[in-house]
């Protein structure tokens, strides 16, 4: 994308050497404020989970006041995340992908960084709910994408107490690898990650837990293109604290909306309407921190 560099770094992280794509503003002389950290799902890698994305993310750095760092699971396998029905190289090798994030924030933030925001998509949004339980501090707002909480027997014990932040979810109606309405979630059928909540219980979690009172606000995202989805949003809200933002997509699948995507997915349609990108800013200028 124009207005911003890519580059490949390493991190030692307990003595694992740990890959990060990174992309930054072009201007060398540019100080971004802001970090997002962008995980990918289940059998993928930073580039295309950032192909996945059709690169909307990377418009935060092109802007100039933003890095955004897409981390590299451990030996290509699944996060150690937040679902105790997760067997993932990471979990067995006692690899700690908490660590690995909260060691690209301080990273970052001793290079002038103020605000870190996480998107997590899949198996990727489930190591952002271990990280809101086990670091509450590392994150100032988050957005998770085809990730529902898991179900309580099948969620691994907090480290800490949580607390809340800006969230925004999204969730397609016919997901098929985690189900709208909860239930298992596995892949297809096979390799079964244990039971979750539905997307509704899931939204309401976070809305109780930054005591979000009163209906939201809900509209119809206009359509940027055909894509047999329709998306609401609403948004729960409250002078003093953390927002909450919820996109139902119907008809989508188990994708990562993108405007400018057009790719056939197995796991089925993408949402064109909703900007990831312009759910983060949203996040941003409703925090109470703001």
């Amino acid at each position: 994308m124009a207005g911003t560099r890519t580059r490949t770094t390493v991190l030692d992280v307990d003595g694992h050497r740990r890959t990060l794509l990174e992309v930054a503003p072009a201007a060398q002389d540019a100080r971004p404020e802001r970090l997002v950290l962008a995980v990918h799902g289940s059998n993928q890698s930073p580039a295309r989970f950032r192909a996945t994305t059709a690169r909307t993310l990377d418009a935060l750095a092109a802007e100039g006041t933003g890095v955004v760092v897409y981390p590299a699971s451990w030996r290509r396998s699944l996060w150690n995340d937040a679902r105790a029905g997760t067997a993932s190289r990471a979990r067995q090798d006692g690899v700690d992908d908490v660590a690995l994030l909260r060691a690209v924030v301080h990273h970052h933030r001793a290079r002038g960084v103020r605000h870190v925001a996480a998107v997590g998509f899949s198996n990727g949004g489930q190591l952002i709910i271990r990280a809101l339980q086990d670091a509450p501090d590392l994150l100032d707002a988050a957005v998770l994408v085809g990730a529902t909480l898991p179900s309580p027997d099948n969620l691994l014990a907090a480290a800490s107490t949580p607390r809340p932040i800006p969230v925004a979810l999204v969730h397609g109606t016919r997901d098929p690898i985690v189900p709208f309405d909860g239930g298992e979630a596995s892949l297809f059928g096979l390799r079964s990650r244990g039971t979750m909540q539905s997307f509704a219980q899931t939204v309401q979690h976070f809305v109780d837990a930054a005591d979000l009172q009163g209906p939201p606000r809900s509209k119809v995202l206009p359509h940027r293109r055909r894509s047999g989805t329709t998306t609401t949003q609403a948004t729960y809200a409250a002078p003093g604290r953390p927002p909450v933002i919820s996109c139902t997509v119907e008809g989508g699948g188990h994708t990562f909306p993108a405007p400018g995507l057009r790719m056939p997915s197995p796991a089925g349609r993408t949402s064109p309407d909703v900007d990831v990108a312009g759910l983060l800013r949203q996040l941003d200028d409703d925090s109470p921190s703001r």
